[in-house]
């Protein structure tokens, strides 16, 4: 409403044209009016313009925004900062992140959206050649032009290798933590029994896609319930199994850990039948589960856990 009543009518635009003030303070708007209005906490900056189109929406007081594109076209402009002063247009760095954040919140269909707006627009605002930049930008970010992007979030995306900031922010802030912190110690215990290792290995696939209900996982592992539809992915989970149950070997030495390492982890990759009947893993060989034996007993006890959880 202050703007409102200083400049009646204008437009907002430039790097405010979100309705946002910038740093400062600062408010660009496309007027009549010629000296900046300086208010305290406030400075609203008019310049020369095209008046509102009937795309630049209406917003309070009587007051107009420079629609998503019109904004886009007037912030490639590009403008400089007087006495230490905020730059009345955003820079090409700052763009790029703001076209990344519109294309990772509301995918590609919103860039082409607004590539087709400011194409309709830019011969109405003289701005030929601010529209073929935003154009080439915005193919560098869709992965169809070979423009050079300037920030490292654009960069990314035009190698089609996107990040979202905020999460790794988040997770910058989560290691900061971690490394401040104390691991616990917990050595294995026989006590531990096969329900720990089955369920590391269970997850340890789980989060790599490899999904299966847990008593579908459990007839796996400790039966040998093979899904004739998935047997590779049953086979990721009983060769990781395999590896996360075993401790009878510790090395004493570097070389002698490099060499369980690799044997180990060539279980998960290692060939099987590609379908088994219901049978129980016991030692190295295969038995019914209505025939287990002692030696077996374990392995039964633990399924029979699983089941009643």
């Amino acid at each position: 409403m202050i703007v409102a009543a200083y400049v009646p009518g204008a437009l907002i635009a430039d790097r405010t044209a979100e309705n946002q003030p910038s740093a400062g303070g600062s408010v660009f708007v496309v007027s009549n009016r010629k000296r900046a209005v300086e208010l305290p906490g406030l400075t609203i900056h008019p310049r020369k313009g095209h008046p509102p189109l009937e795309t630049d929406p209406p917003f309070i007081g009587g007051l107009r925004l420079s629609s998503p594109a019109r904004a886009y076209l007037d912030n490639m402009r590009g403008s400089r900062s007087r006495a230490g002063a905020v730059s009345r247009t955003l820079a090409i760095r700052e763009i790029e992140e703001r076209l990344e954040a519109l294309l990772r919140a509301s995918g590609e269909a919103a860039l082409r959206r607004i590539r087709d707006e400011a194409r309709a627009i830019a011969p109405l605002l003289d701005a030929a050649d601010e529209f073929a930049r935003l154009d080439a930008l915005i193919g560098a970010l869709l992965g169809t032009r070979d423009t050079a992007p300037e920030s490292p979030l654009a960069i990314a995306r035009a190698r089609g290798k996107p990040y979202d900031p905020h999460r790794l922010d988040l997770l910058q802030h989560l290691h900061a933590g971690l490394s401040r912190m104390a691991a616990p110690s917990r050595p294995a215990k026989q006590s531990d029994g096969l329900a720990l290792p089955f369920f590391e290995a269970y997850f340890s696939n789980f989060i790599e896609g490899t999904e299966f209900a847990v008593d579908e996982a459990a007839r796996i592992v400790f039966e040998g319930q093979i899904p004739r539809a998935r047997p590779e992915d049953a086979h990721d989970i009983l060769g990781t199994w395999k590896i996360v149950s075993s401790h009878s070997r510790i090395a004493a030495a570097f070389e002698e850990f490099l060499e369980i390492l690799k044997r180990r982890h060539a279980t998960p990759t290692a060939r099987v039948p590609p379908y088994s009947s219901r049978r129980t893993w016991c030692k190295g060989r295969s038995a019914s589960r209505s025939n287990c034996t002692e030696a077996s007993a374990p392995r039964c006890t633990a399924l029979s856990f699983l089941r009643s959880r």
